[in-house]
């Protein structure tokens, strides 16, 4: 769902960006908006204000994330021929099974400037699919959560890489657990490191 807001939110789709947020948000949260639109003659952006910053912020940065891993994996496919799939929400992480260079990846924002003519056209490509660009992320009404955007490097370096347990789950009959120790530098995600060993 915070795909969906962040894409209505990047089209300047300010209405159905509160529908959807209505759809998931608290009932607390949904009446309030709800009760703004009904008063207010459907002014979005005073609604919009109702939801906390750092979610709203969230929505966006889930498009930034989810198109950073798409052409993460769209280099992937294309660079490796040793890959192993795993499908998460929206759509699938590839994680190389051989080596494979580094690069920097764009996190899109109103500042990106093609550098990786490779990475760049699989980027466009996913923009000019969901209806956006890179300017979309500059937000006149909602100035707090226009971004210029950056750069993720696509290999991480995974420090102290440690199994410290394996065995029977205690807390879930029948299951089976694990527990590692590592540590990544900031910007990395150890939820994906713990995907691509057990993938």
């Amino acid at each position: 769902m915070n795909l969906k807001i962040g894409l209505e939110l990047l089209r300047k789709n300010y209405r159905e960006s509160i529908l959807l947020i209505m759809e998931s948000a608290g009932e607390i949260l949904a009446a309030r908006m709800k009760a703004h639109i009904e008063k207010h003659k459907n002014e979005y952006i005073g609604a919009l204000r109702l939801v906390p910053g750092k979610q709203l912020l969230l929505y966006v940065h889930s498009v930034q994330s989810w198109m950073w891993n798409e052409a993460a994996r769209m280099h992937i496919l294309k660079n490796c021929a040793n890959v192993r799939e795993l499908a998460y929400s929206e759509g699938k992480f590839v994680f190389p099974r051989q080596a494979v260079g580094n690069l920097g990846i764009p996190l899109v924002g109103f500042g990106s400037k093609p550098e990786n003519d490779e990475i760049w056209r699989s980027l466009a490509g996913i923009m000019e699919e969901h209806d956006i660009s890179p300017r979309d992320f500059i937000f006149r009404e909602l100035p707090e959560l226009s971004l210029e955007g950056g750069e993720r490097e696509l290999l991480a370096e995974v420090k102290g890489y440690k199994l410290v347990e394996a065995g029977r789950d205690e807390l879930f009959p029948g299951k089976r657990k694990v527990k590692l120790e590592f540590s990544l530098p900031k910007g990395s995600y150890a939820t994906i490191v713990v995907k691509s060993v057990l993938a």
